[in-house]
C-alpha cells in the first residue's frame, strides 16, 4: 500500500492541483484523498479509474497507461507478476529451454 501512496502523491504533485480540486474533478470525498495519500488504504477500482483519468488529463498522458503504472503498484499485481513469471520458467524448463 505505501508503494502506491507513494506513486499517488508524486502524480499529485505533477498536476499541481489542490487536494480539494482533486476531490472535485475526480469525484471523491477528502476523507478518502487523505487516506490514500497516507497509505491507510487503497482506493475502490473506480475510483482509481478517476484518479488516474485526472492524473493522465493533467500530465497529457495516455489514461491507459497511468491505470496500468497505478496498477504495478500494488502488491497484489507484483506478487501476481512474480508468480507467472516463475511459472513460465517452470514451463520453459520442463521443456526443454
Amino acid at each position: 500500500m505505501k508503494q502506491w501512496a507513494t506513486w499517488f502523491n508524486e502524480n499529485v504533485e505533477k498536476t499541481g492541483l489542490t487536494p480539494d480540486l482533486l476531490c472535485l474533478e475526480a469525484d471523491v470525498s477528502r476523507g478518502a484523498l487523505n487516506a490514500w495519500q497516507s497509505g491507510e488504504r487503497l482506493p475502490k477500482l473506480i475510483n482509481m479509474i478517476q484518479l488516474c483519468n485526472v492524473f493522465a488529463d493533467r500530465q497529457g498522458r495516455r489514461p491507459q497507461t497511468v491505470i496500468l503504472e497505478s496498477l504495478s503498484m500494488l502488491d497484489e499485481y507484483t506478487t501476481a507478476e512474480k508468480k507467472w513469471k516463475n511459472k513460465q520458467k517452470r514451463k520453459g524448463r520442463r521443456n526443454g529451454n
